[in-house]
């Protein structure tokens, strides 16, 4: 990365040194002309006047354009001080007004850490988060349940379960908070209860939404398997009303059908490798349309299969010889003839 030079170390332009060459010909021009009686001493001090206004507003628009401004303020500086003598000292400083730029490797890395703020590698990052807590311990022991934390944990601990189930629901969540509405403390029945109420309009609309699109949603497999499982989930938590726990129990048997359909019409094995889709919950679903659908050799080798992938493996199936299908067929023998005819 190239070394940043300081605006205050720049160069002075040429034309610093131009307008102090100009200047201290205007102040030197119109002061003799005053020591001779030329010109009125008023006429003097408005003319030193005009040039310090001049300068001043050149000044300005060098510092509006973000231009090197020390030697322009110099100038400015000692010929409104000095008049002609001040413009003959600027001149004669503004060339040796080159300060050399100095290599800093405090700077450097401060340019490089501004210039690479966005740019942290994940190594660093990583133990960024650790000391700062941000990281889950590897070595520390697993979460516990929520549903066990209802059941056999302390007060507050119940609270702040419950405060969780408000902030991120889940209908996998639902056990817990069934648990949580039956517990004997009244504090957390209260509690559960007003959680309960949060999140029971928000799963009416989810459900009806999924409800809308279930005609789009039945068509691919794997987005039917995931639809079920989270409708089945969502009338599991006992927060649906009558009418859409039906709907979305209706719908779960039409959901579950159409993969079964899927499943059955899937070529067997002797055609092709049957594998379980990604999703865990599609994959149950396959899993038991192929228990129902009697494909049990289907079902053995599917979960070899998908075993086989999570180690890293992949499974190409064996060709097969069509012996049956590309030979001529044989000519009957003598027997088969007899056989035939009589």
């Amino acid at each position: 990365m190239a070394t940043p030079t300081h605006r205050g170390a720049e160069t002075p332009s040429s034309r610093a040194i131009g307008a102090a060459l100009a200047t201290l010909v205007v102040e030197s021009g119109v002061g003799a002309a005053a020591l001779g009686g030329t010109v009125a001493i008023g006429w003097l001090v408005l003319a030193h006047l005009v040039v310090c206004a001049i300068l001043a507003v050149w000044l300005r628009r060098l510092v509006a354009s973000g231009a090197e401004v020390s030697g322009p303020m110099l100038l400015l500086l000692v010929t409104l001080v000095a008049g002609p003598i001040g413009a003959l000292g600027s001149l004669l400083t503004l060339p040796f007004l080159r300060p050399r730029a100095t290599r800093s490797e405090l700077l450097d890395a401060w340019y490089d850490r501004i210039s690479l703020s966005t740019a942290v590698d994940p190594e660093a990052k990583l133990a960024e988060s650790v000391l700062t807590g941000r990281t889950l311990d590897a070595s520390a022991p697993p979460p516990a349940r929520l549903h066990g934390i209802i059941l056999r944990g302390t007060l507050v601990e119940r609270q702040k379960a419950l405060g969780l189930i408000a902030r991120r629901f889940d209908p996998a969540y639902g056990l817990a908070l069934q648990a949580a509405l039956q517990s004997p403390e009244p504090v957390v029945r209260v509690q559960a209860a007003a959680v309960a109420a949060r999140v029971r309009g928000a799963l009416k609309t989810d459900v009806r939404v999924m409800l809308a699109r279930l005609a789009d949603i039945e068509r691919e497999p794997s987005a039917a398997a995931d639809a079920a499982a989270h409708l089945d989930a969502c009338v599991g938590t006992g927060l649906l009303d009558a009418g859409d726990r039906v709907r979305a129990e209706a719908a779960v048997a039409r959901l579950r059908a159409a993969i079964a359909t899927a499943a059955a019409d899937a070529p067997g094995v002797g055609q092709r490798i049957p594998r379980l889709p990604a999703s865990l919950a599609a994959a149950h679903e396959a899993e038991q349309a192929m228990i129902a659908a009697g494909r049990f050799r289907d079902f053995r080798v599917a979960r070899r299969v998908d075993a086989l992938a999570r180690r890293g493996l992949g499974v190409r199936p064996r060709r097969r010889h069509r012996a049956a299908t590309d030979a001529t067929p044989l000519a009957p023998t003598s027997a088969e003839s007899g056989a035939v005819s009589s």
